[in-house]
């Protein structure tokens, strides 16, 4: 498989032949282009348009390095050389021998067609049905939002780091955009590649769940073999400054007594005097509720660790604001009847 290299020169004397080696300027640089040829597995393969001799002998020494890596394997050096033929023919560039060395050593197909991160997303997506509803909803809002208009057409093996860097240098951009807007009262620029409805500065923090979400997705790709290694493993986020506003006992007791009469009243006081999470006071049911003995369980089923089991001692206003709640809701049940 030594292949040869050619020049050829596009013009044509007044017969409509081509000049070939005639030509007066066959010798003026950058007149003439240069093609190899080779043969693959009993197949000729032609290609042409280097600007240069030392591009078209790169370009053939690229193709030979590739077909070496079969060794005396026949079925792969045909596999190759499809990929190869196939390649030149729709002008595309040809994998690196580093590439397709390495998904060899991983027992991958190097001549696999790519699939696209738009697609691996969607696969990905349909086999988180074991997972929450939350969960799920989750993944797909920041997929949907984020990585598939963004990185949809890079096909998967070719994914890099700098990829998830560019959507990030994208989401600070837009985050001016929506600051500036919020402050001259103006609408936020339309993105083609922003599909939010409503737009919210993407704090640092969602930014790194973002990362996560597709970092996960691109380890089930490596369990699934598509991926050698995952190009997002160890991507380091900078820390936000952050310095939590917290309020002084003196504005809790004015929120919460500003608040007791508000439908929610009851829950703002819950979280803020006796320390539940959101998740954990939106998900109480009266069942958890002692309003005799003072006392709240938080069941483990609501909880995201086991120490997160626990029961919470009332006071006595939070046992007056709860018998409150409860008598509005009886009343509000009463007055919508049948319905």
């Amino acid at each position: 498989m030594r292949g040869s290299i050619h020049h050829f020169c596009p013009c044509r004397g007044p017969d409509g032949r081509l000049l070939r080696d005639a030509c007066p300027d066959r010798t003026r640089r950058g007149h003439l282009t240069w093609t190899f040829a080779v043969r693959l597995d009993g197949r000729q393969l032609k290609r042409g348009g280097f600007a240069t001799r030392a591009l078209a002998t790169e370009a053939l020494e690229h193709v030979r390095a590739l077909v070496a890596l079969a060794s005396d394997d026949p079925y792969l050096r045909a596999r190759i050389a499809d990929l190869v033929i196939e390649r030149s023919r729709r002008r595309g560039a040809l994998p690196t021998v580093d590439e397709v060395r390495r998904r060899l050593g991983a027992g991958l197909d190097p001549t696999a067609p790519a699939t696209t991160t738009r697609e691996w997303l969607t696969e990905w997506l349909a086999t988180k049905r074991a997972a929450s509803v939350g969960t799920r909803d989750r993944y797909a809002q920041v997929v949907d939002t984020y990585w598939r208009p963004h990185l949809g057409d890079v096909p998967l093996d070719r994914l890099r780091r700098r990829h998830a860097t560019d959507v990030l240098d994208w989401i600070e951009r837009r985050n001016a955009q929506v600051r500036e807007a919020r402050r001259t009262g103006t609408p936020v620029p339309h993105d083609p590649l922003d599909p939010r409805r409503v737009h919210r500065v993407v704090d640092v923090n969602t930014q790194r769940m973002l990362v996560t979400v597709l970092s996960i997705a691109l380890n089930a790709a490596v369990d699934q073999q598509l991926l050698t290694r995952n190009p997002l493993a160890r991507f380091k986020l900078p820390h936000e400054d952050y310095s939590p506003r917290t309020w002084s006992p003196e504005q809790v007791v004015r929120f919460v007594g500003a608040t007791a009469d508000h439908r929610l009243g009851v829950l703002y006081r819950i979280v803020l005097l006796r320390g539940l999470r959101r998740g954990e006071v939106l998900g109480l049911r009266w069942s958890d509720v002692d309003l005799d003995a003072g006392a709240l369980r938080i069941p483990r089923l609501r909880t995201k660790t086991r120490a997160g089991a626990r029961t919470v001692t009332l006071g006595p206003s939070d046992v007056d604001a709860l018998r409150t709640h409860r008598r509005r809701l009886a009343a509000e049940r009463l007055a919508a009847g049948a319905a």
